[in-house]
């Protein structure tokens, strides 16, 4: 949020410690929603180009293998 940009829209300049004290929490919600979008985004992906394991994906609460293995 710069100054400048509101004098340029023409805002009233009274509006940015408003938008200062609860900006912390709009955020949060931007951060939110930029989370779930990736994950999102990343699963249509994996999903489409076959790299998506259906059995571990619609397995709920399982203990995964974590061992570090040779992929190449």
């Amino acid at each position: 949020m710069s100054i400048v940009l509101f004098e340029a829209l023409g805002m009233p300049l009274l509006i940015i410690p408003i938008l200062a004290a609860i900006w912390p929490v709009i955020d949060t919600g931007h951060t939110t929603v930029n989370i779930a979008g990736d994950l999102n985004g990343t699963t249509i992906v994996a999903k489409r180009t076959n790299d998506l394991d259906d059995k571990i994906f619609n397995t709920k609460n399982i203990k995964l293998n974590t061992e570090i293995k040779d992929v190449f």
